[in-house]
Formats: structure tokens, C-alpha cells, sequence
């Protein structure tokens, strides 16, 4: 990722995942700023194929997020999402790539409380 993300990309992450932030409280709008940090995510990466994908994500996460975020943030939802942030403004693809695993692992969990 670190050849491919542009200061653009990380710019947009770190507001989407301020909204993220500024939204927890309001399941819809955490929803709503969730998916745009995980669609900024698949942006940053410039591949045509997961661009591609995006409509068919953006439903998917959408859906899932609705169930999620209805009961109010998860515990280590921020602290998931802000590892994958950091690691793609330090151009570290290697530690992006783990965040995003530590991010699904989280996901799956939360998934499975519901």
C-alpha cells in the first residue's frame, strides 16, 4: 500500500475515522462513516478489482454495520480502526495488512455477541 496510497487517500481516512469518532453515539451516522472509512480504504489501494467491488461491499458492510453498531460501539472498535489508519499513513503494508486481520478477528467477535 505504501506505493500506492497518496497523501490524498490518508487525509481522507484520518476525517473519515474523526467522523467515526464524532458519531458513536448515533448508530446510523457510525454506520454511514464505518462504511466511507472502509470504502476509503479499498480506494487508497488503487486496485481496479477491489474498486470494483465496491457497490457489492458497501451493501455487504452496510448491512452487517447496522447490526453492529445498533447496540452502540463495539469495545476496540477505535483502537482496530486506528491501528489500519496508522499503518497506512506509515506506509507500512506489512503492518496494514496485520491491522486489517486484528480488525476482522474483532469484527468476527462481534459479530458472533450479537
Amino acid at each position: 500500500m505504501d506505493a500506492r496510497r497518496t497523501e490524498e487517500d490518508v487525509a481522507a481516512l484520518e476525517a473519515a475515522f474523526e467522523r467515526m469518532a464524532a458519531t458513536s453515539a448515533d448508530p446510523v451516522a457510525h454506520t454511514e462513516a464505518d462504511v466511507v472509512f472502509h470504502l476509503l480504504l479499498l480506494a487508497a489501494s488503487h486496485n481496479e478489482l477491489l474498486e470494483c467491488l465496491e457497490v457489492m461491499i458497501a451493501a455487504a458492510l452496510s448491512a452487517r454495520y447496522r447490526l453492529v453498531h445498533a447496540t452502540g460501539e463495539r469495545p476496540g472498535f477505535a483502537a482496530t480502526h486506528r491501528a489500519v489508519l496508522d499503518a497506512v499513513r506509515a506506509g507500512d503494508p506489512d503492518t496494514a495488512e496485520a491491522a486489517m486481520r486484528d480488525l476482522l478477528a474483532q469484527a468476527e467477535l462481534d459479530q458472533s455477541s450479537l
